[in-house]
């Protein structure tokens, strides 16, 4: 079964590689002659994919193994504190770099859903999708933290809303790495793989996202919050978007 696997990746890979020679040739042509050009979508999947590996390579020789050290700072709690507390140029370096990862593995990997299910947003399709989702994703991460960070100041509590931010963070920076391999299998498999690499993706984000709502419930237990406000901060900024996106989701697909 693996091998198959193997096999169907190292095939698309080879056309992509052939494909994105070809189309280069026919862009040279069609420029010199004046007609308009048109890529195919899986030559620049190829060259996004291929940027986004070689960015992790050199990220891990100059930052370290971000990945090993996420992974522990999402699942220990003593281990993202002492990250969150570490202010030097170098973890900021990191931090940076690893949400930026989130926002392109993120953004690539909803245009591959949103172009399954036929669902195109404004009529945006490829890389167009794709940048639309980058973007949307930003603005929703930067919008959440500037309420939770304006509340912060609001109740005189500014550094712990700030620590709560950065533990959710960890998250975001992990699903963004563990996601690059996912995407490469999504365009480089077919039939039943493909199926199950987007089932496993999904469980991925959910295992996640599970997962950094119970450091939420720990951070609050830890810090003497009450559960009453604990569940309406769940229900206001975790639960009740989730529901708002489904609900526009159903909405837009009954619709085409």
């Amino acid at each position: 079964m693996i091998t198959i696997i193997l096999q169907s990746v190292f095939c698309n890979i080879v056309y992509s590689v052939f494909d994105l020679g070809v189309k280069s040739d026919q862009v040279a042509n069609e420029l010199s002659s004046g007609f308009a050009v048109e890529i195919n979508p899986i030559t620049w999947y190829f060259v996004f994919l291929l940027i986004m590996f070689s960015g992790y390579a050199i990220t891990r020789i100059y930052l370290g193994n971000v990945l090993i050290n996420t992974f522990y700072a999402a699942i220990r709690y003593n281990r993202a504190l002492k990250i969150i507390n570490d202010n030097s140029q170098f973890q900021k370096q990191v931090d940076q770099v690893l949400l930026g990862f989130y926002f392109l593995s993120i953004g690539f990997f909803l245009m591959i859903l949103m172009e399954r299910i036929n669902f195109h947003p404004f009529g945006l399709i490829g890389f167009k999708l794709f940048v639309f989702n980058v973007l949307l994703l930003m603005i929703l991460l930067f919008s959440r933290s500037i309420i939770l960070l304006i509340i912060g100041v609001i109740f005189n509590q500014s550094k712990l809303f700030n620590e709560y931010l950065n533990h959710g963070f960890f998250y975001h920076q992990l699903a963004g790495i563990v996601l690059l391999p996912m995407n490469f299998l999504l365009i480089y498999t077919t039939g039943i793989f493909n199926e199950i690499i987007v089932i496993v993706t999904l469980l991925t984000f959910a295992i996640i996202y599970f997962v950094r709502i119970l450091r939420g419930v720990v951070f609050a237990t830890k810090h003497g919050i009450l559960n009453i406000y604990l569940f309406l901060y769940l229900c206001a900024l975790e639960i009740v978007p989730l529901l708002l996106l489904y609900k526009y989701i159903c909405s837009v697909s009954y619709s085409l």
